[in-house]
């Protein structure tokens, strides 16, 4: 669907471009024969070029409200979406880590309580030796 859209678009603005080229040669054309004055020709020229602006306005619009209807039935996820959700997921990302590094130092500190807990316990006073 992408690729036909892309092929209508890029054909739209050939026929667009296509089209000014046709009408400048004509109207160039019809001024050397002196079918039409300069003025004539120029205002002919504005004329097509506020009327395209306009059409092409009317076009974009209606392009608009054609991939806003699609986009809406397809069910597409839009940008602002996905960023809420990266942002959720970097915050959890971050708690998580938080989570570990915290356990780790908790574990260590117990491991350090107990090795020492340990080696008293171990060590017989010196009144048995003899």
């Amino acid at each position: 669907m992408e690729k036909l859209f892309k092929k209508f678009l890029y054909t739209s603005v050939g026929f667009a471009s296509l089209a000014k080229e046709k009408m400048t040669t004509l109207i160039e054309d019809l001024i050397k024969d002196g079918k039409l004055s300069e003025e004539e020709g120029k205002k002919i020229m504005d004329d097509f070029k506020k009327n395209t602006d306009e059409q092409r306005t009317d076009f974009d619009k209606k392009m608009k409200d054609v991939v806003d209807n699609t986009v809406q039935n397809l069910k597409f996820v839009k940008q602002k979406e996905v960023e809420k959700l990266r942002n959720r997921i970097d915050i959890l990302e971050k708690l998580i880590k938080q989570d570990k590094d915290k356990k780790k130092k908790t574990k260590k500190t117990t491991t350090k309580k107990k090795k020492t807990t340990k080696k008293t316990k171990d060590k017989k006073p010196d009144n048995d030796k003899k």
